[in-house]
């Protein structure tokens, strides 16, 4: 009768209830702290897992879902990694039409080397 008059469910008011005979978390304080400290020692790269794992390297009794509940209430964000992008042009083996073949080489023109009467045949020649 008291939960329909007031608006709230019985789950809820039991709940409520609970945690009003629950005594607080001493190391509260100094649990947000850390926190604040381990995020900005790590560039905030530390998500709630790795968290949860330094606060409970460091004595204190911590989940993940805690430790989610602890960087959220000390404004503790993370920074996330890049998304993969290529930075190349896949497309740098196409031929462009209308080009000369020899502009691209850097080959001017052939040229033949006949050293010590020994016929070697054509060589590219590099020049302006």
């Amino acid at each position: 009768m008291l939960c329909r008059t007031m608006g709230v469910s019985r789950n809820g008011l039991y709940d409520y209830l609970r945690r009003q005979d629950r005594d607080p978390d001493p190391e509260h304080e100094e649990k947000l702290e850390w926190v604040r400290d381990l995020a900005e020692a790590s560039d905030h790269t530390y998500g709630s897992r790795r968290m949860a794992k330094a606060l409970q390297a460091l004595g204190y009794e911590v989940g993940r879902h805690q430790a989610r509940s602890l960087m959220r209430e000390a404004g503790v964000w993370v920074r996330y990694r890049r998304r993969y992008r290529a930075t190349t042009n896949s497309n740098h083996r196409r031929v462009k039409l209308n080009s000369d073949p020899w502009e691209r080489t850097g080959i001017r023109e052939i040229g033949y080397c006949y050293p010590m009467g020994a016929g070697f045949g054509p060589i590219p020649m590099r020049g302006g």
